[in-house]
């Protein structure tokens, strides 16, 4: 039997991975520092959210009515708004009908001046539009934060 030579093709055949394993790495050409291996990588931790930022709660099945009970008891929902605008329109009505009343002394307990009736429909007026326009705008600012933090809480 022939000895069969070696070729340049034999070099080229895949070599098992132990003795891959237990040979040292290629020598560095002159000049050139040697290689060094690459540390094993290294797991991350979870992705947490931002501080100030608790995670969404878990789902729970609701009706319509049920997240609407839930908004009014957990003060979500406001209604103070939409009652201080009633009130403003019956002030409004009360406010006018006393100036009314005062200018012309149809009420006798009233101020014997002409002017406080005067001064009533329209400084009273005024006075209580100013007055009912803040507690509106109090509601507003709440009802906005709340649009804004539901709005966080789906993420967008």
């Amino acid at each position: 039997m022939a000895k069969k030579e070696k070729t340049p093709d034999d070099a080229a055949e895949p070599r098992p991975a132990e003795a891959q394993a237990s040979e040292p790495a290629p020598a560095a050409s002159p000049g050139q520092p040697p290689a060094v291996p690459e540390p094993p990588a290294i797991p991350q931790p979870p992705t947490l959210p931002p501080p100030g930022l608790a995670p969404p709660p878990l789902a729970r099945p609701h009706s319509a009515t049920g997240q609407q009970l839930d908004a009014y008891f957990s003060f979500r929902t406001l209604f103070a708004s939409t009652l201080i605008e009633i009130l403003s329109a019956v002030g409004h009505v009360v406010l006018t009908a006393l100036g009314i009343c005062m200018l012309f002394k149809w009420i006798p307990w009233c101020h014997p001046w002409p002017w406080a009736g005067l001064a009533t429909l329209v400084l009273a007026n005024f006075a209580w539009r100013v007055l009912c326009e803040l507690f509106i705008v109090i509601c507003r600012i709440h009802e906005r934060l709340v649009s804004i933090d539901e709005r966080l809480k789906r993420g967008g």
